[in-house]
């Protein structure tokens, strides 16, 4: 019985500092993103961001090992969450959309959901970081066998990465539900 408690009190203390260490990374990356829309990313300090989160040099080095690093992760959460609200609508193992009405709407609402974070990347002229990341994770979700094929998921990525970046610079006048059905009527069309 007492290895028992001893296993429960460390798989306790892994998930207190796991959290832990999940609300200190998304107060750096909060921060980082706020920073973003007075300062150059090659401009803000490391001092400026920890002092902004509200941590400690030592709770950033545990967590990240520089800048590139926060703004990797920022964007591979921001990617990661509006995949996995995709999920639903696409085949486990083939990738292909079960529910494309639904898998649009969803995409575009998701999108909406994390315009802020978008914007100030496009307006801190990290965009290319932002498509070069979403390339890569497109990669890895749908895994391409052949030249080919990687040139279709670049393709397709390319095309949505315009099409929410021309929206959202022009101030997302467009509704979700507008680009979703002029986006269905387009992939019906296919």
């Amino acid at each position: 019985m007492p290895d028992l408690m001893k296993e429960i009190h460390i798989e306790m203390k892994n998930k207190s500092n796991s959290e832990v260490n999940r609300l200190t990374r998304e107060a750096i990356t909060t921060a980082l993103v706020k920073l973003l829309r007075y300062q150059t990313f090659d401009r803000i300090s490391i001092s400026v961001i920890v002092k902004l989160a509200g941590v400690s040099r030592t709770a950033y080095y545990n967590n990240y090992q520089s800048k590139t690093d926060i703004l990797t992760d920022l964007i591979n959460n921001f990617i990661n969450d509006i995949n996995n609200s995709l999920q639903p609508y696409a085949g486990k193992t083939s990738g292909k959309l079960n529910q494309p009405r639904e898998f649009i709407d969803t995409l575009f609402n998701s999108v909406y959901q994390h315009k802020n974070v978008y914007e100030t990347l496009i307006k801190a002229n990290l965009s290319q970081q932002l498509l070069k990341q979403l390339n890569s994770l497109m990669i890895k979700y749908k895994p391409a066998k052949t030249i080919n094929e990687k040139y279709q998921v670049y393709f397709q990525t390319g095309a949505l990465f315009n099409v929410f970046t021309l929206w959202i610079e022009n101030g997302t006048k467009e509704s979700c539900g507008e680009l979703s059905q002029m986006f269905t009527q387009r992939y019906d069309s296919l």
